[in-house]
């Protein structure tokens, strides 16, 4: 493969974590800069009692520091040693709008992400992550399947 600037979605549902095994055996030369990506949905809502219940800057740097361990601890279960590996934590609102501006500004190649759906439901889940990766990723594309 001739990519050169990877971009990993990473969600730690198990099902996903599976099926992403599959990373190490995608065919990417040696040296490509892969980066590991999870985003960290936030939800605020509506009602007052909610506004207290978010995190602040400390609970968030907390929230960081324990989702960057667990990246990095993907990197030796994918055996991503032979790439320049990087990751990011992107703690916001909108998890696939994030990724997706993140992705356009880091000027990714190809976005890797594990779909969480089953064979008989694609095109059902129209409001997916992947679905809409799909839609507005100007990177190529690849959903590995369960």
């Amino acid at each position: 493969m001739n990519y050169q600037n990877v971009m990993i979605a990473v969600d730690f549902n198990d099902s996903a974590l599976k099926t992403l095994d599959k990373v190490k055996n995608l065919g990417l030369r040696d040296g490509t800069k892969i980066q590991l990506v999870h985003a960290f949905e936030l939800f605020p809502a509506s009602f007052d009692f909610m506004a207290s219940y978010m995190p602040g800057p400390e609970q968030k740097q907390e929230i960081e520091a324990a989702i960057q361990e667990r990246l990095k601890k993907l990197i030796e279960r994918w055996e991503l040693g032979r790439f320049q590996v990087s990751t990011k934590v992107l703690i916001c609102a909108s998890a696939r709008q994030e990724f997706l501006d993140y992705s356009i500004k880091e000027k990714a190649q190809l976005i890797v992400l594990a779909s969480q759906e089953k064979p008989f439901l694609q095109g059902v889940m129209e409001g997916s992550f992947g679905s809409f990766m799909n839609k507005y990723a100007r990177a190529d594309l690849w959903i590995l399947r369960p």
